[in-house]
């Protein structure tokens, strides 16, 4: 959605080119096109050739209200998760 857009060139996009992290949640589109609220976090990591790379951690906001009543449990879960893509 163009709002989501505007916050990762606004937001996310100018802390991750500072060194920093950027973490909150934006709306996207599911592959049958409904919209859905998406946690995300992104951060810089410097690869082995002392480049950057950037790491993005993604869950259904919806998945923080319906599996995990515990705010700090929920955290830990989405902090350890394995998955994450590098960009």
């Amino acid at each position: 959605p163009p709002e989501s857009l505007c916050v990762i060139e606004k937001e996310l996009a100018p802390a991750l080119e500072k060194g920093g992290s950027w973490a909150g949640v934006l709306d996207a589109f599911n592959a049958e096109g409904r919209r859905f609220s998406l946690k995300l976090r992104g951060y810089p990591v410097e690869n082995k050739k002392g480049g950057t790379r950037y790491v993005f951690k993604a869950a259904p906001a919806a998945y923080e209200k319906k599996i995990v009543e515990d705010k700090a449990l929920f955290e830990k879960i989405f902090d350890t998760q394995p998955g994450a893509v590098l960009i």
